[in-house]
């Protein structure tokens, strides 16, 4: 069943792949600021906090941007020494892979960048747990792969392009799919299903929640999640989950109880109500397929 992946914290979050495309904007954009200062000292180049602000005074005065300041002999020279050449060698390297970008697939330029500023190094040395360490390697690789996919279906010529469809590409439809998303994430959609998942007692609410108090923002939570569904909402929790090897029991969460009875069908609890559930969608799904052929 083909689905989607909604939210902010997904992919895209993640720390390796910020960086990238963060080096990837500066190269487009040479004015971007923030991209600058994200990833001047990724990996380590020695350059603090006191030289940055320098720069960006020198770049605030001269009315440009701070890459732009970094190239002016003048604002090195007010810098330390040590500094002052690693931004030199930052600015020729942005540079190089601007040139490189003109010429060379988005594709290509990920992992011609990956292996300019040593990357896979860079995550080597702050990590030494082996998994997670493969694990943001292997992000850099599906970063890689989803520009070359691009690349072969022709959906973005260059850099730019592609770069705005990265980024604003879960904004859009998904099409015919199943839509997988917090219910954060769903704040301000409205889906004419929707489907609950961990409606239980310590997981909504959360057993956080309950220790510190704040259940009410949980409700509300609830509350948002209820409301997404135009026409229909289902709820669901686990009698008995496996926790750290355990089996334990659950409790239906207590939100369920302050729901109205009214509108509640209970799965499993009524068997009358259960066929009577069940033969509405059976007469609801031929009406529908009867429809088809109606001339």
């Amino acid at each position: 069943m083909p689905y989607h992946l909604s939210g902010g914290t997904a992919f895209l979050e993640r720390a390796e792949v910020k960086d990238l495309l963060a080096y990837l904007r500066l190269i487009n954009n040479p004015d971007d600021d923030a991209a600058f200062l994200r990833i001047v000292n990724i990996p380590r180049r020695d350059i603090g906090a006191t030289s940055l602000e320098k720069l960006g005074q020198a770049a605030g005065a001269r009315h440009v941007s701070m890459l732009r300041a970094a190239q002016n002999d003048t604002v090195l020279a007010g810098l330390s020494a040590r500094p002052a050449s690693a931004l030199a060698g930052f600015v020729k390297l942005i540079r190089d892979l601007a040139r490189s970008a003109e010429r060379t697939a988005a594709a290509d330029l990920v992992d011609q960048l990956i292996e300019r500023v040593g990357y896979a190094d860079h995550i080597a040395a702050q990590i030494k747990e082996p998994g997670l360490r493969a694990r943001r390697l292997e992000n850099l690789k599906e970063l890689t792969e989803w520009f070359r996919a691009m690349q072969k279906e022709g959906a973005a010529g260059d850099l730019a392009a592609q770069l705005a469809l990265l980024t604003h590409g879960d904004r859009d439809d998904p099409g015919n799919a199943v839509r997988l998303m917090t219910l954060h994430s769903a704040k301000g959609l409205e889906f004419r299903f929707v489907f609950i998942i961990g409606v239980e007692e310590g997981s909504f609410p959360h057993e956080a929640s309950i220790d510190e108090g704040r259940l009410d923002e949980e409700r509300r939570l609830m509350y948002v999640g209820i409301t997404r569904a135009k026409e229909q909402l289902a709820l669901s929790f686990t009698r008995r989950k496996r926790r750290f090897g355990e089996i334990i029991a659950n409790d239906p969460s207590r939100f369920l109880a302050e729901l109205p009875a009214s509108d509640l069908h209970w799965s499993g609890r009524d068997a009358e109500q259960d066929e009577a559930q069940r033969k509405e969608v059976a007469s609801s799904s031929i009406a529908k397929l009867a429809a088809l052929f109606d001339p």
